[in-house]
């Protein structure tokens, strides 16, 4: 993975725009609308060079040693057709979390709170009763 995460900021500083735009559709699921990858390359676009460091970081961020020790309610939603992380990650993450619940949104990509706001609240915005169904 630092391999990877040095080759993303190196593409990052060399062509920023161009880097962006060829990155972020792959985080959508095919078919999502034009608008929505354009809105979200805008906004990475917009944040300037303070998100390469967010990318290290989320890259090399391994939250594992610590799941064991929550004591709330864990769920892990991921979308489907996420093909920036695999299922699994979540699936072993939750195997590691007391409690821990995986909901898998069918038909999305690495961005269901986005790909899912038209169709309903994201979970973030649900009420908890929404979100135990």
């Amino acid at each position: 993975m630092p391999d990877q995460v040095l080759g993303l900021r190196k593409q990052l500083v060399d062509d920023r725009a161009g880097t962006v735009a060829g990155w972020v559709p792959g985080w959508f699921a095919p078919g999502a609308a034009r608008e929505l990858v354009d809105w979200t390359v805008r906004q990475l676009l917009d944040s300037g060079p303070y998100i390469d460091e967010l990318f290290t970081e989320c890259a090399t961020y391994d939250p594992r040693p610590r799941l064991k020790d929550l004591k709330v309610p864990i769920t892990y939603v991921h979308g489907e057709l996420d093909a920036q992380i695999p299922l699994e990650v979540p699936r072993s993450c939750a195997a590691e979390t007391p409690g821990a619940r995986v909901h898998v949104l069918a038909g999305c990509g690495h961005v269901p709170h986005q790909e899912t706001r038209a169709r309903s609240p994201p979970p973030s915005e649900r009420s908890p009763e929404q979100c135990r169904k």
